[in-house]
């Protein structure tokens, strides 16, 4: 009687083993399953270059391979919002159909392949910029007709990464000393770019300052400090630095 529940106990034991084995070895079959197939990781960024206080979109996709094998990309399509209410309703419809969509192509020139964790930036082109905010999905496609959406921001949020300008100019000269000041915004922040001569009367070494500022009125109150009292005192050499 004893050998007989030792047996079954021993049993027992070893069938939970084996069935645990047996699930975590499935479970990693299929993570290894999932990690060998095509997947891309798709992001897009708002970037600004910013030139003697003037602010230029520099807007991209990042396009990362995260899975085992390589990729070649073909093109990013825009899909857009319909303007006719009617046809908003069936939105979806008219995407799937290629109505409201159009593409710009990657490889355009040469084949553009991503090997695992290999990634690809692709600029936003130019004539794109006015109707993003008309973008409703984005979509990388690649040469065997997969697609892998890009997260697109919602229309508040476009409006805002997608804000940007010149604000305001002043500039000053006198025979040893010239200061340049540029004031523009980005993504709703304010910014002051001061530009000088540091060592006169040479003019040839320029000296560079940005001041970042939260809201438009903290801005305007340096504004009118720096083009009041600092660059007057900074032209007459009594102080040699913009704070």
């Amino acid at each position: 009687m004893i050998e007989t529940e030792i047996l079954a106990l021993w049993g027992a034991a070893t069938g939970t083993i084996g069935t645990i084995t047996g699930a975590l070895s499935l479970w990693l079959r299929y993570r290894h399953l999932k990690r060998d197939q095509t997947k891309l990781r798709c992001e897009v960024r708002f970037d600004y270059e910013v030139t003697d206080g003037v602010p230029k979109p520099r807007y991209k996709f990042v396009v990362r391979n995260v899975g085992r094998r390589p990729v070649t990309l073909d093109r990013v399509q825009y899909c857009y919002h319909p303007k006719a209410y009617r046809d908003r309703l069936f939105t979806r419809w008219h995407w799937r159909t290629g109505n409201w969509c159009s593409s710009d192509e990657i490889s355009k020139f040469q084949p553009v392949t991503l090997s695992e964790s290999q990634k690809y930036e692709f600029q936003i082109m130019d004539f794109r910029l006015p109707g993003l905010q008309s973008v409703g999905r984005l979509r990388v496609i690649d040469q065997a007709e997969r697609s892998w959406r890009v997260p697109w921001p919602n229309k508040k949020r476009i409006e805002r990464e997608t804000s940007f300008g010149e604000v305001d100019k002043h500039e000053e000269s006198n025979p040893r000393r010239i200061c340049k000041l540029f004031g523009y915004r980005i993504k709703g922040e304010y910014f002051i770019y001061a530009q000088w001569n540091h060592e006169p009367p040479s003019k040839g070494a320029q000296k560079g300052r940005t001041l970042r500022f939260e809201n438009e009125a903290d801005f305007k109150l340096k504004w009118a400090e720096i083009t009041s009292s600092v660059i007057p005192a900074l032209m007459a050499e009594e102080v040699n630095d913009i704070v």
